[in-house]
């Protein structure tokens, strides 16, 4: 860890936390914290307290949180900044730029960059300078500015050459394989490779041969799956070689990709299964967010939707609980194709709303980060610097305030809006009650007056004919066959009735039924037929006999051939449902629902 240096008891925590930040990063951020706790004690600020800042900042890294680590960062880069610290700033300003680059901030990361390239010339360090022109080149070749990033790399590699360091050496060539394999030369790729892996035996340096057979995997994996497997034990070989209890989470994982795009979904996920397996343990939930992407991978290739969807709405939510936005975006992305594809576009629409809220607080947070570059340029002093200080608490709080006082307003307009809906609500209910006590009261005097059987005039039902009708049967012979034909036998009890069985019992023509049905009253077939059925679905249901049929059995006896249907034709006879109907003919009567 680079900065000033510690004394007495703080130093000692510092070294622990050093100790265990890789291994144990719970217990480096409980010996920080103790040292940052001293350190405030004896009320020394300022640069004695940026490496357990550096430190803890590492730890939270290694632990997946890199908001954490981000914000830790920021908060030494900004007193690195105050105290002059030129080593300070290039150190945390490197490490900010390696966490940057692994989230794909890219933006932000190379302000970050540049500012320790410029530290690490200022103070002469070639070593240093080399290894962010390498960062540096990793962060061109994911911006594809291909061309750019070789010129970096050259410069690095030329340096550590001079150096005669051969583990940096090998690492940046390592780089340039990627560039060139990004590029698509892919002999060029496969040289570099094979001259860092030379470099690197020569180093002994386990850890980036490693990471140079892994890339190579990477390159074979579309073209060569064999060559790229044995990549990937290669660097399980050399992981168990080097520290046999750490698990190899990156190798399996990448294995599990290989199977996933040999569409061998039985192996990939027994490798995703190791790799849970792993990460549990060690509370990795970055690579735990990983494994369900996987998972649902696997389950959207096999047609299990349901599943897939499953495991990453799992991961996203892994994901948002260690604040690793970008991967949360990458999964979210995923979950909204896949209800795209199921043609459930109102979740797809969900979830495009969240992808956009979370594309919004990324950009709000590289434009904070941006705003306190300009600022910290400008603390040359320590007064300059608490008065920025108070300048941003003052601003917070008054954004607090006004955020506050909007989200009350929100709340009361909804309560008002909410109590206006349901006294509404109500008092429709009301008025339809009251609507329906006054039909209710007319239908039971109906049927006390009803003394004889149901006599047609017209389309209406009635107990007797019509005052202005001097007979109940109508001037049309046809239509007085017809409702001769339904009062006598009832056909219309038969809920397949067509018009055609009508006419072929009458022996004329549909064009004729449908004729003088239109003469009769405007009517059409069906309304006409409805009007016998829902008369007859009165009958029973005003029949104690029928208490305990349900309504729809009582209108499938009617000859309706279906609930809604029967439905709709009842409540446009009488104005009211089926069941309010026969409930309030019979109050004391047990009736059974619909």
């Amino acid at each position: 860890m680079e900065g000033v240096s510690l004394s007495n008891h703080a130093v000692m925590l510092v070294d622990k936390a050093r100790h265990y930040q890789e291994s144990h990063p719970d217990s480096a951020i409980m010996y920080a914290d103790s040292a940052m706790a001293l350190i405030h004690k004896a009320r020394h600020y300022d640069a004695e307290i940026i490496p357990p800042l550096q430190i803890k900042a590492i730890a939270w890294m290694n632990k997946g949180y890199s908001d954490s680590a981000i914000n830790i960062l920021i908060r030494a880069r900004t007193i690195a900044i105050g105290a002059n610290d030129t080593l300070a700033l290039a150190y945390t300003s490197f490490k900010l730029g390696e966490i940057l680059v692994d989230r794909a901030d890219f933006t932000s990361a190379e302000t970050y960059i540049r500012e320790s390239v410029t530290s690490y010339e200022l103070l002469k360090m070639e070593y240093k300078t080399a290894s962010v022109y390498n960062l540096y080149g990793s962060l061109l070749i994911a911006r594809r500015e291909n061309m750019k990033a070789q010129k970096y790399l050259m410069k690095a590699a030329d340096i550590f050459k001079r150096l005669d360091s051969l583990g940096a050496l090998g690492a940046v060539y390592v780089t340039i394989a990627d560039n060139n394999n990004e590029t698509g030369n892919k002999p060029e790729a496969t040289k570099y490779y094979n001259l860092a892996i030379s470099q690197l035996v020569r180093a002994h340096d386990t850890s980036n041969l490693r990471t140079a057979y892994m890339n190579m995997g990477i390159m074979y994996r579309n073209t060569d799956p064999d060559s790229a497997l044995a990549c990937y034990l290669k660097a399980i070989a050399l992981l168990a070689a080097e520290d046999p209890s750490q698990p190899p989470i990156m190798e399996k994982y990448n294995i599990a990709n290989l199977y996933l795009d040999q569409k061998q979904y039985g192996k990939a996920l027994e490798e995703y299964d190791r790799v849970l397996e792993y990460c549990r343990p060690i509370g990795l939930a970055g690579g735990i967010a990983r494994v369900f992407s996987g998972y649902a991978s696997v389950y959207q290739e096999t047609g299990k939707t349901a599943l897939s969807q499953y495991y990453l709405n799992k991961a996203v939510r892994m994901a948002d609980s260690i604040g690793d936005r970008s991967l949360a975006l990458k999964l979210r992305l995923e979950l909204m194709e896949n209800y795209r594809k199921q043609g459930d576009y109102r979740a797809a629409m969900l979830v495009a709303d969240t992808i956009k809220i979370t594309r919004d607080t990324m950009m709000a947070i590289d434009n904070r980060i941006a705003l306190q570059n300009m600022e910290q340029l400008h603390q040359a002093e320590k007064k300059e610097r608490e008065n920025t200080y108070l300048k941003i608490q003052i601003e917070s709080r008054e954004k607090l305030l006004f955020f506050r006082n909007l989200i009350i307003a929100i709340l009361l307009i909804a309560t008002f809006l909410l109590g206006f809906v349901l006294w509404k609500s109500n008092r429709l209910y009301l008025e339809r009650s009251e609507a329906y006590r006054v039909l209710m009261i007319r239908y039971k005097e109906d049927i006390v007056k009803r003394e004889h059987p149901v006599v047609v005039t017209g389309l209406q039902l009635s107990s007797e004919p019509e005052k202005d009708t001097p007979t109940a049967v109508p001037a049309d012979p046809l239509i007085a066959l017809i409702i001769d034909w339904f009062t006598s036998e009832k056909p219309y009890l038969n809920p397949k009735l067509k018009v055609d069985d009508v006419a072929d019992k009458l022996g004329t023509t549909q064009k004729a039924v449908s004729l003088a049905l239109k003469r009769y009253n405007d009517s059409n077939f069906t309304t006409f037929i409805n009007h016998f059925r829902v008369e007859e679905a009165k009958r029973r249901l005003e029949n104690p006999e029928y208490q305990n049929y349900k309504i729809t059995a009582i209108a499938h006896d009617s000859g309706f051939g279906s609930k809604q249907s029967f439905y709709t034709a009842f409540v446009q006879a009488t104005g009211i449902q089926p069941s309010y109907y026969r409930s309030n003919l019979y109050p004391d009567t047990q009736t059974t629902g619909s």
